[in-house]
């Protein structure tokens, strides 16, 4: 259940080539579905990316603290979920099956 002021992170999958490393974070105010597609900013520019997971914040505060990066928030959730949840985990196993980029494997 979703409180008011609840700060979540997102595991998400970029939807474009070229994007080095398999998962990205990116923290929002709203939960959000596995599947879902949100614009999230990487570089200069942003990308869509797959929500794989959704995560509260207060559950990873140390996790948080010792990541060498800054976890940037997401720009726009988009509406509907573009991908079942299901979808997303056979995606997950076919990327650990084959060694490859779970992005990639989405964007095949």
């Amino acid at each position: 259940m979703q409180k008011k002021g609840e700060i979540y992170i997102l595991t998400v999958v970029p939807l474009v080539r070229g994007v080095l490393g398999d998962e990205l974070h990116y923290f929002s105010g709203e939960a959000m579905d596995a599947g879902q597609v949100v614009e999230a900013p990487l570089k200069n520019k942003n990308i869509l990316a797959a929500v794989i997971k959704c995560e509260n914040a207060k559950e990873l505060k140390s996790d948080l603290k010792q990541r060498a990066y800054e976890v940037k928030k997401i720009i726009d959730p988009r509406i509907h979920a573009v991908f079942t949840a299901a979808f997303m985990h056979a995606a997950r196993e076919t990327s650990l099956y084959f060694l490859a980029p779970m992005g990639q494997i989405v964007n095949f």
